[in-house]
């Protein structure tokens, strides 16, 4: 029994980490057989993990038809990053009003370093990767609960959001660069400017999906 729950759990995360990374792109059919093929599983885990994805909102489905990878609307676009400027925003202030803000600027440091080398080798992959640690050290440092519990709702749509953008022209090297200024208020212990800066990085990464409508499939 616990062999199955943990193949079923192996499987979900699987199917997840393909829609996070956009290997399963927007309104793409997700085809049981097909991804039961892929993952060397029946389709039974695979039709449970789609199940559990479309209450998470990353996948949605529709009588007679199957699933699908989830299309975002303009609507869900700006609601996901007015949410996403509040909480990084509050976040970086934490960050840099911490009394080991030092400490912390230091690790971002390494991963954007890390995410700029991943670019001039051409790994976009881990280009996301880095990118996502960056957000979670900056996520883990707020104790309120309630925050943390707000952050981790949209955590994957963030993800997903984050896979899809770093593929618009410039962006990567946009967020490098706007990372540094995170970094440096943060270093400074400057709350305020933190705030400032991060709230102007996601509404700029807002404000590029919205232009470039492919990506989003309306």
């Amino acid at each position: 029994m616990a062999q199955r729950r943990n193949m079923r759990e192996t499987i979900y995360l699987a199917v997840k980490e393909r829609i996070v990374r956009g290997r399963y792109r927007p309104g793409q059919h997700l085809v049981e057989s097909f991804i039961a093929e892929d993952l060397e599983t029946s389709k039974t885990p695979v039709r449970e993990a789609l199940a559990r994805l479309e209450q998470e909102g990353l996948v949605e489905s529709f009588p007679y038809r199957g699933y699908f990878v989830r299309v975002f609307t303009r609507e869900d676009l700006d609601e996901i990053y007015e949410l996403r400027e509040l909480y990084e925003g509050a976040c970086a202030r934490i960050c840099a009003e911490a009394t080991d803000h030092q400490v912390i600027a230091d690790q971002l440091v390494g991963f954007n370093r890390h995410a700029e080398e991943a670019f001039n080798d051409m790994r976009l992959s881990d280009v996301h990767d880095n990118f996502a640690r960056f957000d979670e050290i900056i996520f883990s440092r707020t104790k309120n609960q309630r925050l943390r519990n707000h952050i981790a709702s949209i955590t994957e749509l963030v993800l997903l959001g984050g896979a899809i953008t770093n593929r618009i022209p410039g962006r990567v090297e946009e967020s490098l660069r706007q990372h540094e200024g995170i970094i440096a208020a943060i270093a400074a212990g400057d709350g305020d400017l933190a705030e400032t800066v991060m709230r102007e990085h996601v509404r700029s990464l807002r404000e590029e999906q919205a232009a470039e409508r492919a990506v989003w499939p309306m």
